[in-house]
This record gives C-alpha cells, sequence and structure tokens, in this order.
C-alpha cells in the first residue's frame, strides 16, 4: 500500500511538472555565460513579503543525467533577500528525467549580481 501511495504522489508530481512546463507563460528573464537561459512564470505573493514564481532554466548543452532544462517552483523574501526552492524537476528531449523532488527548501541568500539577484527584482517588483 505504501509503495501504490508513493507511486501515485510520484506521478501526480509529475503530471503537475510537465503541465506547469507546457501551458505556462514563460517570460524571457536573462542568459549567462554558461550558456544558460532563465525564464519565468505565474509569480504570485504568498505573503505581503514573499513572492512565489516558477522558473524555468534551458541548458545549451545537455547535463550530465541529460538534462536539457529544468522548472522549479521557489519562493523569494523580498525584505530579507533570500530565496528557497519549493519544488524542482528535469526533462530531456523526451520528458521528464526522474520524478522530480517537493518540499520546502532551507532558505539562503541571494548573492549580488547574479542571475538569482535578478529574479528576486523582477519577482518583488510585481
Amino acid at each position: 500500500m505504501r509503495r501504490l501511495t508513493c507511486a501515485t504522489v510520484a506521478l501526480s508530481f509529475l503530471l503537475i511538472g510537465a503541465s506547469v512546463a507546457a501551458a505556462a507563460d514563460w517570460e524571457f528573464l536573462g542568459d549567462t555565460t554558461t550558456d544558460k537561459k532563465y525564464y519565468l512564470s505565474r509569480i504570485e505573493r504568498s505573503s505581503p513579503t514573499t513572492v512565489r514564481t516558477w522558473i524555468k532554466v534551458e541548458y545549451g548543452t545537455p547535463t550530465k543525467r541529460g538534462e536539457t532544462s529544468t522548472v522549479a517552483q521557489a519562493e523569494y523574501d523580498c525584505q530579507k533577500r533570500q530565496t528557497r526552492t519549493l519544488a524542482m524537476i528535469g526533462y530531456g528531449p523526451t520528458g521528464p528525467v526522474d520524478a522530480g523532488w517537493s518540499g520546502v527548501g532551507t532558505w539562503e541568500a541571494v548573492f549580488p549580481d547574479s542571475i538569482g539577484e535578478a529574479i528576486l527584482e523582477r519577482v518583488c517588483s510585481k
């Protein structure tokens, strides 16, 4: 029974992640010197000082795991200038590479002059 429940949760996460990746309207944010392109979608306030958004990263060269892109939901604390990951899944040319991850990550500092800071400034300006 426990295996069935875990499998059902994993399948549900895959379907939700796939629908977010396929149906979202992605706003191009920028790219990096390491050939990554960043996009944002569904920017929503979760409290007066925090914002949640979906972030898609497209890789110019597939990762060692075969990922050509990842989609993650992240939360930003605009006042403390911190971020944490809430969910993430990797995609290859034919679909999801793994079952993804969902949970509440640890708050981390956003570094100045980074793509993380560009995301924080964009989502917190909404």
